[in-house]
């Protein structure tokens, strides 16, 4: 659909019933490299934030803080500023790159970097 759509916007959770939001992250930055992702997630693991914005997402928003969090995220993203909810548990930095690659308009460099990094985590999975 992100293809077919080209969406400015989309909001992912990270458990899917098919693929999880993580994977689905790096596959729509392949075939829609504009649209900002912007997780919303019961899970309040900074590591699983970082995770998820390492994939291209711009923010992420924990669900319990979604009332005071979920207007000013979106906004964040669409401005290209990131944005990620202040209620995460964990010591893990939070990355940044893609939002701010995407934000400058340097899309082309993003995604031949998550191309490798699909390519790369293929081949190191047992098949």
């Amino acid at each position: 659909m992100a293809q077919q759509l080209q969406p400015s916007l989309i909001l992912l959770d990270i458990g899917l019933p098919v693929i999880n939001g993580i994977d689905a992250a790096r596959r729509i930055g392949l075939v829609s490299p504009e649209s900002k992702i912007l997780f919303v997630s019961e899970n309040r693991s900074r590591d699983l934030a970082d995770e998820a914005l390492r994939t291209g997402s711009c923010g992420y928003i924990v669900k319990s803080a979604a009332i005071s969090d979920l207007v000013p995220g979106v906004q964040a993203v669409l401005e290209g500023r990131p944005f990620v909810s202040t209620n995460l548990t964990g010591p893990a930095p939070v990355d940044y790159e893609r939002c701010l690659h995407v934000a400058s308009g340097d899309h082309e460099r993003f995604a031949r970097r998550t191309t490798r990094a699909v390519e790369v985590g293929s081949e190191t999975k047992p098949r």
